[in-house]
């Protein structure tokens, strides 16, 4: 992106916080709110229910536990301190000094780090449908060792690939506030390093996943009209199964991270049409971006008989766990039984 007019670097930074009305800022904050703990709950049970079921430790439910941890690191990071400018109604970086520096080179680091994670991983969910639908017998390819080795490789490639954000960002003031930002760091290495970035981690992913489920509609076609029997088309219905749920967590992403996506291009090529309406599209595209850790767990839930099942017990074991310690502590002083409190 372009930041070398100043004007126009002045412009975007008052552009930046939110100048709403009280009632507004609280509704924000709310939404954000909900957000987090949706997605922390969510994707912790995402964890949870995969490591204590073992019908689903399989390749593509690795992967997704390794989006799921992904998607709690990064509106952990992200989403407090966005509450923090929304309430103040600045961009005022709340730490300062040496700590404060390192949060805010941090805080973009690991945003980063987290989003590119989740693309990698979609990437190899893709990967592993396209091998259990085109070449069956050679699934076995995707052993224990290759699969962590998979899952290691996309930590180790996100943190390689965004470590120039320690270089980039900074805390600099801007009408009398110290704002972390990368404004007054952009030159003709940052331009190169941001298309390279944005060809290798957002376009050449989405593209090599349009291809590969590509590949596995036309082959399911083709297996549709080729079985026969009832034992295999069940199981040609459970492969369709996770390859929906696996198009489904890819299609939500980039459903989510496109008002964004649309945000930087806007704002590259100094297109927006007024401040107000890059406000809103900035909340509009932060918005959408929280939600994108959200909906994972809910996806798996509704495809997966599985992780339902697995919800449902993690539950009733919790209530168990509740109702039994109530009926100690109660019968202790009333001599209630657990059997009333449940009625």
């Amino acid at each position: 992106m372009n930041f070398n007019n100043s004007s126009y670097v002045h412009e975007n930074s008052r552009c930046d916080f939110s100048d709403s009305s009280f009632a507004v800022q609280i509704s924000k904050i709310i939404v954000f709110a909900i957000i987090l703990i949706s997605s922390l709950v969510g994707n912790t049970l995402i964890i949870i229910i995969v490591y204590r079921r073992p019908e689903l430790r399989k390749t593509i439910n690795f992967f997704i536990v390794n989006m799921a941890v992904s998607d709690f690191v990064f509106p952990l990071i992200a989403v407090p301190f966005n509450m923090m400018e929304i309430a103040s109604g600045s961009l005022q970086w709340p730490i300062h000094g040496t700590v404060g520096l390192t949060l805010c080179k941090l805080k973009w680091f690991l945003q980063s780090v987290s989003i590119t994670v989740s693309t990698e991983s979609l990437v190899w969910i893709a990967l592993d449908r396209f091998v259990a639908v085109v070449f069956p017998l050679r699934l076995h390819l995707f052993s224990s060792r290759s699969r962590a080795f998979a899952i290691a490789s996309t930590w180790f490639v996100a943190v390689l690939g965004n470590a120039y954000h320690f270089h980039l960002f900074e805390l600099v003031k801007e009408n009398d506030q110290t704002i972390c930002s990368n404004f007054y760091n952009t030159n003709d290495s940052y331009m190169t390093y941001s298309k390279v970035y944005t060809a290798l981690f957002q376009i050449v992913p989405l593209i090599a996943m349009t291809v590969l489920y590509s590949a596995i509609a036309v082959n399911l076609r083709r297996q549709d009209k080729a079985l026969g029997s009832q034992s295999g088309q069940q199981g040609n219905q459970r492969k369709k199964q996770a390859i929906k749920m696996a198009f489904s967590v890819m299609a939500a992403f980039y459903f989510c991270v496109l008002p964004m996506i649309s945000y930087f291009i806007l704002w590259e090529y100094e297109i927006f049409s007024s401040c107000s309406f890059r406000k809103v599209l900035l909340f509009i595209g932060a918005l959408m971006l929280y939600l994108s850790s959200t909906i994972n767990p809910v996806i798996c839930m509704t495809f997966v008989h599985s992780y339902r099942r697995g919800l449902r017990e993690l539950f009733n074991s919790c209530w168990c766990k509740w109702f039994a310690a109530r009926n100690i502590e109660i019968g202790e002083g009333e001599e209630i039984n657990l059997q009333r409190i449940t009625e």
